[in-house]
């Protein structure tokens, strides 16, 4: 077998995956209305239009251009440039002499051949440059033009050539412009200075090698559809939330997962973006990484967890049980939290009533067994705590004032008796038996008034 042959043969795609639940999951939440035709299904490309939802910026105002504006000019940058070098005093004048649209693109161009037959065919390998010849048709136009041949009769008398498919680079979505390797031509040009691996090295170059860079076009190709879908929630995300998402902003972060092979977005450490420097895919990669994770975010499992990220609750904002030192009372802080949920609205009630528990934690720390066993908690542990309260300092390095310090009894007080009221057969409430049959030792039996009493002065000696 030819060396051509030997690299055409071998398939640059994966076999197909089983469909897990995350499938499954994420194929209900994506909204492919979202993102409406800048979503090629078919093609598996992301084309952000000027003035799109994911470009969110105009136009540039120039006939037949597809780039958008520069920053708050009225041109893309390249017709910006062109203005510049035009001498005339404003651009609307410049726009009334007809400027013609950019230049078409050397190498990304989509386009095909310009030779066509009698019979309206054409020459299908991809076209380049001003003439949009293919390199074959190019060089042949080369030698007859030296001969003195125009280009109209060149056209007229040349005849289309087989082409070469697409390019077998899993990423990629142009033709093929070579023979033996069946590469496009940016393709190819990696290739040759990636040392131009062949034989069994071929396929794991060709789906892994990165996409064209194209500022018109993302390539979600050759991707495992896990990932392909949890790319398309997170920028349907972006749009809803108005967010502008260019191809700069996510190309490098995608050809980094396809290289890496793999399954799902969260199995990707961002940490290796942090060496490359540019901020607008690593912005991007977090986002994805954080949205994807919260997409798949179970408020029973969360419930079990020391730091629960509210969102999975349909709230904002984190509620943080780390600082409760004692496993049953952050067992008894989560179970009243759990229950919470449902019926309390403000997210600064939550956190300021386990802030408080925090503080009853670090004065039965500070105590004979550091407070580990509730069984062992009496009356006289209840009585400390409400002599200390006032002593005890707060975040900011200062003693709590005597309205707060009451402020955190009463939420202690709160968060036990409420606790002690559960019912500990359901799922999401699920402190030790200890902790359910102990509750907070002295408080049961101690009236507001001698708490109020008690903590109204640092001095104060319980009767």
């Amino acid at each position: 077998m030819s060396r051509g042959r030997e690299l055409a043969a071998v398939p640059a795609t994966a076999p197909l995956e089983p469909v897990g639940p995350r499938v499954e999951r994420m194929r209900c939440l994506v909204d492919l209305d979202v993102l409406g035709e800048e979503w090629d299904a078919g093609r598996q490309l992301l084309a952000p239009r000027p003035g799109g939802r994911l470009t969110r910026v105009p136009p540039c105002q120039v006939a037949g251009c597809r780039n958008v504006r520069h920053g708050a000019k009225l041109l893309c940058h390249t017709h910006l440039r062109a203005f510049d070098r035009c001498g005339l005093p404003d651009v609307e004048t410049w726009l009334a002499s007809g400027p013609g649209a950019s230049a078409r693109q050397r190498w990304v161009s989509e386009g095909t051949c310009a030779v066509g037959d009698d019979a309206g065919g054409g020459c299908p390998r991809p076209g380049a440059g001003g003439r949009g010849l293919c390199r074959a048709h190019d060089v042949a136009w080369a030698a007859q033009h030296r001969a003195g041949k125009d280009l109209a009769g060149f056209l007229a008398s040349a005849t289309p050539l087989p082409g070469f498919g697409g390019c077998v680079a899993a990423s990629c979505y142009l033709l093929a412009a070579h023979a033996e390797t069946r590469l496009c031509e940016i393709h190819y040009r990696v290739w040759r200075d990636d040392g131009s691996p062949a034989g069994q090295r071929f396929p794991g170059w060709a789906a892994g090698v990165r996409q064209p860079a194209n500022g018109r076009v993302l390539s979600l190709r050759g991707l495992p559809e896990l990932v392909r879908l949890e790319l398309l929630y997170a920028v349907g995300c972006r749009v809803q939330a108005q967010v502008r998402t260019g191809t700069g902003n996510m190309r490098g972060y995608v050809d980094r997962l396809r290289s890496a092979g793999v399954a799902s977005v969260l199995d990707y450490d961002l940490r290796c973006l942090d060496a490359d420097g540019n901020h607008d895919y690593g912005r991007f990669a977090r986002f994805t990484a954080d949205r994807v994770r919260l997409a798949y975010g179970d408020a029973g499992a969360e419930r079990g967890k020391d730091t629960w990220d509210l969102r999975v609750f349909g709230r904002s904002g984190h509620l943080d049980f780390t600082p409760i030192r004692q496993d049953w009372l952050r067992e008894v802080a989560r179970a009243w939290a759990g229950a919470a949920l449902v019926r309390v609205r403000s997210k600064s009630e939550l956190q300021h009533r386990v802030q408080s528990v925090a503080v009853l934690s670090q004065v039965l720390a500070s105590g004979p067994g550091g407070g580990a066993d509730p069984a062992a908690l009496g009356r006289a542990d209840a009585e400390r705590f409400l002599l200390r309260v006032r002593s005890t300092k707060a975040s900011t390095g200062q003693p709590y004032s005597p309205r707060r310090a009451a402020g955190i009894v009463e939420d202690v007080a709160f968060v036990i008796r409420r606790a002690a009221t559960l019912d500990y057969s359901r799922p999401w409430v699920r402190p030790s038996p200890s902790a359910a049959a102990t509750g907070a030792p002295g408080w049961p039996g101690m009236s507001r008034a001698k708490r109020c009493r008690l903590t109204s002065s640092p001095h104060s000696t319980p009767s």
